[in-house]
């Protein structure tokens, strides 16, 4: 198999690799269609920029805690597979985090979301995506730096490769639409067909029970203001769904969940 031959390669190459880039084999063999070398390749990247990212410590929940209330990135519920949504509301980036320093604790808060999401949220062979939910409302050219977009492909096309399953983007300004041909530029094929474009809020009920969606997104929840521990409301989740969360739904299920069992490694 793919899987196999790409052991191989690394066990004769001597090469030592971190649980969590072990974790990116399948997908980067399905991002490179079975290409063992190239695989082996980008998760020795993929290593390399985690050691020198990480180098002063773990990205933990109190050191993002006051990026986190920005709301500008954030987990509020899932789809009608499970899979959680990640909403990102870049207008909500306040202006003094507009520039390098800035990028940088978003960055930060991003990495932080991805990394909850494949300890806690995914479970090997049942929910092992998320969709995002991108809203553009009343973001202006001076909170969306090129450059910081830049960055922030970098981060998901290295370390998480295949995990998002969909983009959506709602409410999209007429102004940045030309930026969105240049971002769709830099996307592979793969990526831009993931890509939704939203005219209608009511679209998302399509794929996400009313409850899990926040008022401006299509749903019946209030908008939150609080975004950290993440507010993922209980089933049921089928799409389209009305009768709101179940109230009798068992909480605090990712604590069952162990580190072996995140990297599919059977109890």
């Amino acid at each position: 198999s793919d899987l196999a031959r790409l052991q191989e390669l690394a066990r004769a190459r001597r090469v030592a690799l971190l649980p969590a880039v072990t974790g990116l084999a399948a997908r980067l063999l399905s991002d490179t269609r079975g290409d063992a070398e190239e695989a082996l390749r980008r998760m020795l990247v993929a290593q390399d920029w985690r050691l020198e990212y990480l180098a002063e410590g773990p990205v933990t929940d109190a050191s993002v805690a006051e990026d986190l209330q920005h709301g500008v990135v954030y987990f509020a519920g899932r789809d009608s597979c499970c899979r959680p949504a990640l909403i990102a509301r870049p207008a909500r980036t306040p202006l003094s985090m507009c520039n390098e320093a800035g990028t940088h604790k978003l960055t930060r808060v991003l990495f932080f979301c991805m990394e909850y999401f494949l300890r806690y949220m995914a479970v090997p062979g049942k929910v092992e995506n998320l969709s995002v939910i991108l809203d553009l409302k009343d973001l202006t050219l001076k909170q969306l730096p090129l450059n910081a977009l830049m960055g922030v492909k970098q981060v998901m096309s290295q370390q998480y490769v295949g995990v998002v399953f969909r983009f959506y983007i709602c409410n999209m300004p007429f102004m940045l639409r030309a930026v969105s041909s240049i971002v769709q530029a830099w996307m592979t094929e793969r990526q831009r067909q993931k890509i939704v474009f939203i005219r209608d809020a009511a679209d998302l009920q399509r794929d996400f029970a009313l409850h899990q969606l926040e008022s401006d997104l299509g749903g019946t929840r209030d908008v939150l203001t609080s975004f950290f521990p993440f507010p993922l409301p209980q089933g049921p989740f089928e799409a389209g769904a009305r009768g709101g969360p179940h109230p009798d739904a068992v909480p605090g299920l990712h604590a069952a969940l162990t580190d072996a069992g995140a990297r599919g490694r059977p109890l």
